[in-house]
């Protein structure tokens, strides 16, 4: 196997990302094997094992399935790099949601708007539900997401409180609560609104399937695709980019999640118009300079 080189950053987030966990500092890792490059960063608060856990089963020769995302990024960047040429050359990236972690209010909503966005993500627990049902209309479409911690029960209710409008604005909620194919089934059923999976597998009791690259590789399924980011170094977002382009989805994703982080030189190179993410110049996934200014360890 080729040497893999590390270089281990931390991220400091602008708020708390999900319900979850309050941590702001999150711990990953960049890999380089040959010319390319690829992000390591996993969510333990969410079900991944810790970055430690991921490396130390690279080195027994087991890597885990992000690792091995992670490797084939370096592959497929990497052979871009030697051609000298952009990964996103031919491709067109599609448009992405809002992602917002604070609960917002309608006049942030108009604001997205007229920034041209159509759609905005909003992170939810118990008190966002309330908020919700205050609401008697809004000017796109949203979609939830819980980070599975709601009782069915609390959702069912929630769902079922909201004025009509707002309900049929819901393009899905994302992780209710705990997956489970007979809870979910009769959730959606009941609340009128669609259900998206993100974390876990299952075939069942939802029509919206959220796959991050950086993750796993693409779920095979009938489902509506979106693709978003982990909500990782910018070298993963623009990976996240890439497979949504080559997929051809044409779903709004979500790939705008540099905003969410204070600003580093890596965030500051990534670039926006409204919902179009514009990806960095340079060749494969861009950052040239700025990633081999970096000091590489060997890893093995």
């Amino acid at each position: 196997m080729e040497p893999i080189y590390l270089h281990h950053y931390k991220l400091k987030t602008r708020r708390p990302l999900n319900s979850r966990s309050e941590r702001r500092v999150i711990s990953g890792t960049l890999l380089r094997q040959r010319d390319g490059f690829g992000c390591l960063q996993p969510w333990p608060e969410l079900g991944d094992e810790t970055l430690d856990e991921h490396l130390e089963r690279l080195s027994a020769g087991e890597p885990s399935a992000m690792v091995r995302r992670a490797l084939e990024c370096c592959a497929v960047d990497g052979e871009a790099r030697r051609a000298g040429v952009s990964l996103f050359a031919g491709f067109n990236v599609p448009q992405s949601h809002a992602t917002l972690v604070e609960f917002p209010n309608l006049s942030d909503l108009d604001a997205l708007v007229i920034g041209g966005f159509e759609a905005v993500k909003i992170k939810i627990s118990t008190g966002e539900l309330a908020k919700l049902t205050a609401w008697k209309s809004v000017p796109l479409k949203l979609r939830l997401d819980a980070n599975g911690t709601l009782m069915p029960e609390e959702f069912l209710h929630g769902m079922q409180a909201l004025t009509d409008d707002v309900r049929e604005a819901i393009d899905f909620v994302e992780d209710p609560c705990a997956y489970d194919a007979e809870v979910w089934n009769f959730l959606g059923a009941r609340s009128g609104v669609e259900l998206a999976l993100d974390r876990g597998n299952g075939e069942m009791g939802f029509g919206v399937r959220v796959w991050k690259p950086a993750v796993s590789s693409k779920p095979a399924g009938p489902w509506r695709f979106i693709v978003t980011s982990n909500m990782d170094h910018a070298l993963g977002q623009m990976f996240a980019a890439y497979e949504a382009a080559v997929c051809g989805t044409g779903e709004i994703c979500g790939l705008l999640t540099h905003g969410l982080f204070e600003e580093d030189e890596f965030f500051a190179a990534v670039q926006s118009n409204g919902p179009q993410l514009l990806p960095p110049s340079g060749t494969g996934l861009g950052f040239d300079a700025l990633l081999e200014g970096l000091p590489w360890k060997r890893f093995v």
